[in-house]
């Protein structure tokens, strides 16, 4: 394991040894943070993409106060249409209730304007499984040779909620509530294959999974068999971390620069963790 950072940022550093992740250590979050240790895990997210934490016991109001370090906590978009105003989200499932997010997705990229930072907490966490995998965007763009990229450069991709999510939304609540989630989020979104991101300036393939319908101005097979392959890349663990979480473990990643899955092994193990996502 790497050397912790001891740097005088309020906290130490421990990068892990994959593409993306560094450990925190020394800093206790149900605590208001000062401007400059804000600034430092800002800083340092950017830098390891995915920020990983042990011990963190914080109550569902210190948990949001945290989300105001680095943004706007935002509504889920399904939650609001239920008239549901609390940004806060809890992802739980056990012998009733069979997991979802097991395959590599970014958070609502069918939004024209998705989240930027996500934060997750364990709550109850099974003894076997439910670990968390994100991939680095950096990394699979890196990976890439020079004809892909060049290939790739200029192409914009549709995204879409697609059917499995609304099958799920139907199951839940019905035809009626789909057909007001088509008419406001039915036409998707549209977001270039390639970026930079907003704040690094480091180029990336922006890739969302099952989000991505197809990509724009070309065939839907010949794209979707491209889109495919660039997940098969991203799908190497060599761009990847796992997190075996344990109870109060805490997560805060960049999500315009991973994907994250879960390992659903576990079910059906209870398993139930709070989320929130910031714009």
């Amino acid at each position: 394991m790497t050397q912790a950072n001891t740097a005088p940022l309020g906290f130490e550093v421990e990068p892990l040894d994959s593409a993306l992740g560094a450990r925190i250590h020394g800093i206790d979050l149900r605590t208001p943070l000062t401007s400059e240790v804000s600034q430092g895990l800002r800083d340092t997210l950017y830098e390891y993409q995915v920020l990983f934490f042990r011990d963190q016991p914080l109550s569902d109001q210190q948990h949001l106060a945290l989300a105001q370090n680095f943004g706007t906590p935002n509504l889920y978009p399904v939650n609001e249409m239920l008239g549901i105003h609390e940004p806060l989200e809890f992802v739980e499932d056990g012998p009733g209730k069979k997991p979802v997010a097991a395959a590599w997705h970014t958070d609502v990229t069918w939004l024209q304007d998705p989240p930027k930072i996500g934060i997750l907490a364990a709550q109850i966490m099974p003894a076997e499984g439910g670990d968390t995998m994100w991939c680095s965007l950096y990394s699979v763009y890196d990976a890439l040779s020079r004809e892909m990229r060049e290939r790739i450069q200029n192409l914009t991709v549709a995204h879409a909620a697609g059917p499995g999510f609304v099958e799920l939304v139907i199951k839940r609540f019905g035809d009626e509530f789909v057909a007001r989630f088509e008419e406001l989020y039915g036409s998707g979104s549209r977001h270039p294959l390639i970026r930079n991101h907003e704040v690094v300036g480091r180029p990336l393939v922006y890739l969302a999974g099952g989000f991505m319908d197809h990509i724009e101005g070309q065939d839907i097979d010949s794209g979707r068999r491209l889109l495919k392959e660039l997940m098969s890349i991203a799908d190497d663990p060599v761009h990847q971390i796992r997190w075996k979480w344990a109870v109060d473990d805490l997560a805060i990643w960049d999500e315009r620069s991973t994907m994250h899955r879960v390992d659903t092994s576990h079910w059906p193990e209870p398993r139930r963790m709070r989320r929130c996502t910031i714009s």
